[in-house]
């Protein structure tokens, strides 16, 4: 099942055109971000796609997780800065989205 980004309403005023990615928190759900207010900015959440088989992550663990991640951002964002960040567990993953984007030749 692949990773797919969710589009939070967090738009309003001034808007910067650097986009930003939240990652799940430990449980697995992106449901905090959408109570942030404005962020001024497009900003995506990543829920777990593996959530609704028990939250179990793929045989790569980690390290797949970012892959998967990195793979929905390429798709949606194709290129460009992005900013990343997320709330607690897995706090490896958006570190290695980034590291995946960079190696892989992503602008920013």
């Amino acid at each position: 099942m692949p990773a797919v980004l969710e589009k939070l309403d967090t738009l309003r005023g001034h808007v910067s055109h650097i986009p930003l990615i939240l990652i799940h928190d430990g449980g697995g759900t992106i449901f905090e971000y959408y109570m942030l207010g404005p962020l001024y900015r497009r900003t995506y959440g990543i829920p777990n796609p593996y959530f609704h088989d028990g939250g179990r992550p793929p045989a790569g663990g980690v390290p797949q997780l970012a892959k998967e991640y990195a793979e929905a951002i390429q798709a949606t964002i194709r290129n460009g800065p992005i900013l990343i960040g997320g709330t607690t567990a897995p706090a490896p993953a958006p570190l290695l989205v980034l590291l995946r984007r960079l190696d892989e030749g992503a602008q920013g």
